[in-house]
């Protein structure tokens, strides 16, 4: 009986070890991104995928016939909020009444337990979850006019409207402010999404900036926070008169001192998607490395940068567009209720 004991551990040990190592790697991810690809046929295809913040552990969390995009992670880092395009068995297309059509939906980090938060003809975008976790917002259009719609989580009820475009908002870390976008303009107003101030005018609408020389248009998106509040970071890209991009830049905003710091961050790169890591000191961001002529079909990759030492580290080195990067700290390592980040004030929603 011994002997069978002892022989049936070690047939197991190899099974047990696998499984701590494989526990081990899903508790390091932090990372989740978009990674799009050419398929087959021709068409974009476009699926989440998540990994360590050193670009290890690199795993594919969902593999659909739709495009997976926005992805934004919960506050316990235990769920992973994202819109995904509604298409007929054509990957690749959307011909659905003529329009696009995007849902929300939530999965686990590991891909599992799918929940369908929208199911609506409408464009939905840019999902992110309140600091609290209880409810997430997201922009759409769903009524015929562009609002940003407040939505328990558990349920999907919408529990608040708020009209206009509200784009990539995001909270102070003291819970009180919240920082967004809205059509290359980017404002702060309070936690309640009421009495906005502007904070960064689009570029060519400032009268103290004259207007640049040859640049038709810029694409300004918006990036955060940083962990001290001090600072809000974006990125954008300004285009000629021909519509050929120019240059793309990532931007720190001091709030109180209003003015902006340009990163050295590789000239010829085009950026799209910026975070910052918890040290304040950090960013993750994706660029296309192949230049900022090449507008459509570019190989975006995920990077890490050192801003005090100005150094530059590679995470990914994928075919295809890896953007979109979302990160959060200690993700899938929260496993009990008093390991739970509460960094945020909580966020109340008018009922």
């Amino acid at each position: 009986m011994k002997n069978r004991i002892t022989n049936t551990l070690k047939n197991r040990i190899p099974v047990i070890c696998a499984m701590i190592i494989l526990l081990s790697s899903l508790a390091e991810a932090k990372i989740v991104f978009v990674g799009a690809r050419t398929s087959a046929e021709g068409g974009l295809t476009s699926d989440l995928y998540v990994m360590d913040d050193d670009g290890s552990n690199l795993r594919k969390v969902t593999n659909t016939v739709q495009r997976e995009r926005h992805p934004a992670w919960s506050p316990d880092g235990k769920r992973i909020v994202f819109t995904r395009e509604i298409t007929p068995q054509n990957r690749g297309q959307v011909i659905i009444l003529g329009k696009q059509v995007t849902n929300v939906f939530i999965i686990d980090a590991d891909g599992s337990n799918e929940q369908r938060l929208t199911n609506h003809q409408a464009l939905d975008s840019y999902p992110l979850f309140f600091p609290d976790g209880k409810y997430l917002c997201y922009l759409t259009n769903v009524d015929g006019e562009t609002a940003l719609h407040i939505a328990d989580v558990e349920t999907g009820k919408v529990k608040q409207r708020i009209k206009g475009f509200i784009a990539n908002p995001d909270w102070s870390p003291d819970g009180q402010d919240v920082v967004y976008g809205d059509r290359g303009d980017i404002y702060i107003m309070g936690s309640n999404f009421r009495n906005r101030e502007p904070l960064l005018p689009w570029p060519l609408r400032d009268k103290d900036i004259p207007a640049r020389i040859n640049i038709g248009f810029f694409e300004r998106y918006l990036g955060q926070y940083s962990p001290d509040g001090r600072k809000v970071m974006y990125y954008e890209t300004a285009y000629s008169t021909e519509s050929e991009p120019v240059s793309s830049n990532i931007f720190l905003h001091d709030i109180r001192l209003n003015i902006q710091e340009s990163l050295p961050i590789h000239k010829d790169w085009r950026v799209s998607g910026v975070r910052w890591m918890a040290d304040g000191k950090t960013i993750i961001f994706s660029a296309d490395e192949v230049g900022i002529k090449n507008r459509r079909h570019g190989n975006y990759n995920i990077y890490r940068y050192h801003i005090p030492s100005n150094t530059t580290t590679q995470l990914t080195y994928l075919p295809g567009r890896n953007t979109r990067p979302s990160w959060i700290e200690g993700a899938l390592e929260v496993t009990l209720k008093d390991k739970k980040i509460t960094r945020w004030a909580e966020v109340k929603v008018r009922k």
